[in-house]
This record gives C-alpha cells, sequence and structure tokens, in this order.
C-alpha cells in the first residue's frame, strides 16, 4: 500500500510541477531506500535467531509506533489550535 500511495503522490506532484525530475536523486533515493529495507529485514532476521524469541519484533513496533504518537501528542499541545475552517481556493469573497 506504501508503494501505491508514495507513486501516486510521486506522479501527482510531478504533474503540478512542484517536483523537478532528477535521475541522480532518485537513483540515489532508490538505493538508499532499498539498502536500509535490506539492512533492516536482515538485522531483524538475526535478532528473532539470537534471541528466539520472533514478539520482539512486535514489541519493537509497538515501542516505536508508541514513541511517535507520544512525540505528536507533546507537539501539538505546545502548538496553538486554530480550528476555523479556511477557503479551500484562496478567494474571500463570494459570486
Amino acid at each position: 500500500m506504501i508503494l501505491f500511495t508514495s507513486s501516486s503522490n510521486l506522479v501527482h506532484y510531478l504533474f503540478q510541477g512542484v517536483l523537478a525530475p532528477q535521475l541522480g536523486y532518485a537513483v540515489w533515493a532508490l538505493g538508499l531506500g532499498f539498502s536500509s529495507a535490506l539492512l533492516g529485514r536482515l538485522l531483524s532476521i538475526r535478532v528473532v535467531q539470537r534471541l528466539n524469541h520472533p514478539s520482539i519484533m512486535v514489541l519493537t513496533l509497538g515501542a516505536s509506533l508508541f514513541l511517535a504518537l507520544a512525540l505528536l501528542v507533546a507537539r501539538s499541545v505546545g502548538a496553538p489550535q486554530n480550528w476555523r475552517f479556511a477557503p479551500l481556493c484562496g478567494g474571500g469573497g463570494g459570486s
């Protein structure tokens, strides 16, 4: 799902002109993403085999999600809340 979502966002931003396609950057990002995913997968296999406890991965994922939630709450508590609706098209008047 992440692949499809990020790909559709990439195409959208390319058509909108927000992103300029640069082959060097794309190759670098693809290589970094692939190598990071491979390293993470190999490391997780080694940790599970060494500890002989597969639930350690579930615990690690839960802890990282909880940390992300705590950081999000801490950031939103310090920020002023603005619950007003803004006009979608940037115009203030009506015709």
